[in-house]
């Protein structure tokens, strides 16, 4: 039998080949992935990059005051009357709506009342018509049928008083809110003007502060003040609080103003009772004080004769702006009062690019 010779290169050619397709599959595999994740990545124009900045004009300066919340409407509900209280039929934070029924006595002894004195106006009237038939014929005298007549009324004003004292045995909500706290519970024999629950309406709010004497010219005629209100634990400034009442003397005590404002409970927060909020009053520098721009917001400077970044309102973008400035560096025109420049890192920045104002967190 004869053997097939085999030829070493050969074999050597085709694992070579074979190499080569495979590292030609990786190659063209890791340039699909590149091009994908390359892809996949924003452009560096859609990122949103925080800068400082300024607004130039009117310069605001914003004095924050420690203030307290309470509900505008709020009642302490209690009977006018003694006696046991038989239940009470809400629970603390519990929704109540106008006329509910919250609490009532035991109203044994004065519906008793009320049957006892109807009686007497029901036998005073008797006695008073017969004495006014009797008073016709001149059979009594004129000071025996007054007398009748008077008892009629008096008889008539202590049904009237008893009929109250039994409607007083119970405590109806005067509006619709919450119950904010109960101070009693069933069984317990209650004083006349105890007070059994508190009942709270927030859909307005009173914040409360006081103004040291300082600052006093600060509220505007008819009783306005350029103010917002920070709700402790929550973001946001809302402004559309206004004068509730504010004391025109100083306390002694705290040589300040008590002021109090009143605002709509803003709906994502929920204001009670108790809770803590920042009163922040603007005031505004209403002369035009010259403005020296930092080195961080010139794009590019030559001379008097610079480059700055404005910021768009509305998209948050850059805009360049062409400033001249002053032999001292003050700002001499290029900008209008209300503009928002970029005020570092202006060098690494570009036209068009979204930006956000970085603003310090407050602190506890």
């Amino acid at each position: 039998m004869f053997k097939t010779a085999v030829n070493p290169l050969g074999k050597r050619h085709r694992r070579l080949a074979l190499l080569t397709v495979i590292v030609m599959a990786w190659a063209g595999y890791a340039y699909s992935q590149a091009q994908s994740q390359s892809n996949d990545e924003p452009s560096p124009s859609a990122l949103v990059q925080p800068v400082k900045a300024m607004v130039i004009g009117k310069q605001v300066q914003s004095l924050p005051f420690a203030a307290e919340i309470e509900a505008s409407r709020h009642a302490q509900m209690g009977f006018r009357i003694p006696g046991e209280l038989r239940g009470v039929y809400v629970r603390m934070g519990e929704r109540v709506f106008e006329g509910q029924l919250l609490a009532e006595l035991d109203p044994t002894d004065y519906r008793l009342a009320v049957q006892s004195r109807q009686a007497e106006f029901d036998l005073a009237t008797i006695r008073a018509e017969r004495d006014q038939r009797l008073f016709a014929q001149k059979l009594i005298s004129e000071d025996q049928f007054d007398r009748s007549q008077t008892d009629r009324v008096v008889a008539k004003a202590r049904l009237v008083q008893a009929q109250s004292d039994l409607d007083d045995t119970r405590i109806r909500a005067p509006f619709s809110g919450y119950v904010s706290m109960t101070f009693a519970r069933a069984n317990e024999v209650m004083a006349a003007n105890q007070v059994v629950m508190s009942v709270e309406n927030n859909d307005q709010v009173d914040v409360s502060f006081n103004l040291p004497l300082q600052y006093g010219q600060d509220l505007r005629q008819g009783g306005e003040v350029n103010a917002s209100v920070v709700f402790s634990g929550h973001p946001g400034r809302y402004a559309n609080a206004r004068i509730k009442e504010f004391a025109s003397q100083p306390d002694p005590d705290t040589n300040s103003y008590r002021i109090t404002l009143i605002m709509p409970r803003p709906k994502v927060v929920n204001a009670l009772t108790g809770m803590t909020a920042w009163v922040e009053l603007n005031r505004f520098n209403n002369t035009m004080t010259p403005v020296t721009l930092p080195q961080g917001a010139f794009i590019s400077q030559l001379g008097q004769q610079a480059k700055v970044w404005r910021i768009d309102p509305q998209h948050s973008t850059l805009e360049a702006i062409q400033v001249e400035l002053n032999h001292d560096g003050t700002l001499k025109s290029g900008l209008q009062s209300g503009d928002r420049i970029v005020t570092a890192g202006a060098n690494r920045l570009h036209s068009g690019q979204t930006v956000r104002v970085w603003e310090r967190e407050r602190g506890i």
